[in-house]
């Protein structure tokens, strides 16, 4: 059992709504630290609910027709991996200022100056940042927030920019398209998306250039390798 008041971490299925209660703590380094901890240890009840605080509970039979299992612990973690966790206001403050400065140093890596022709410095982009009043979602890896962050300095006209883009080509095989489509889809923006006759899916993505191999990364171990990649002529 959790020490710490439980928080809650839910998945939206449909039209359901499954939550869990888990330690905040441990939760959180699980979830966005990505620090291997077992679900046993995270989960304050070992219960799935429908709300939390009411205490209303799916039956074994309503998950398993969800989830293809009435396993609390497999579901628990599909729950935390791919749910909303609530996170403490020291935890959310934490997140943000990583992320501002994760967000700063990969802007810096293609915004040019087009005064000078130099790199913007990470400094000067959180003072833009800061200027802008840059809102950042501590739930959003900093790849993905990249392209909001650039239109609203642009917006507000803060700090002069040329950005240096890429058309990645993604090409997702038919027995995983299905499974991870809509997680490659926020990664990056999407120029144009195709399904094909034999299952697989094609998604051209515009990524910032300074980014490249991360997003390819990314997206290479959701696939778990299975993913083709090529960056095409602008």
């Amino acid at each position: 059992m959790a020490k710490k008041q439980p928080v809650v971490a839910r998945l939206r299925v449909k039209d359901k709504i499954f939550e869990i209660l888990v330690d905040p703590d441990l939760a959180f380094e699980y979830k966005i630290k990505k620090k291997q901890i077992s679900i046993y240890n995270i989960l304050a009840v070992d219960e799935i609910f429908k709300d939390a605080r009411k205490g209303e509970k799916f039956s074994p039979t309503e998950l398993k027709k969800v989830f293809g299992t009435e396993d609390v612990y497999q579901i628990a973690k599909k729950i935390l991996e791919e749910g909303e966790l609530q996170i403490t206001t020291e935890q959310r403050r934490q997140l943000i200022e990583q992320l501002r400065k994760q967000i700063a140093f990969l802007i810096s890596r293609y915004a040019i100056d087009p005064r000078t022709k130099a790199p913007h410095p990470p400094e000067r982009i959180l003072t833009a940042m800061e200027k802008a009043r840059v809102s950042i979602d501590p739930f959003k890896s900093a790849e993905e927030q990249v392209e909001g962050v650039i239109e609203a300095i642009k917006k507000k006209n803060v700090l002069p920019m040329i950005i240096a883009t890429r058309k990645l080509e993604v090409v997702i095989p038919a027995e995983i398209a299905p499974k991870i489509y809509s997680q490659v889809k926020r990664i990056s923006g999407i120029k144009s998306e195709e399904w094909l006759n034999d299952g697989s899916c094609r998604i051209v993505l515009e990524v910032p250039a300074g980014v490249v191999d991360e997003i390819i990364g990314k997206i290479n171990k959701l696939g778990e390798g299975k993913i083709s990649f090529r960056i095409l002529e602008q």
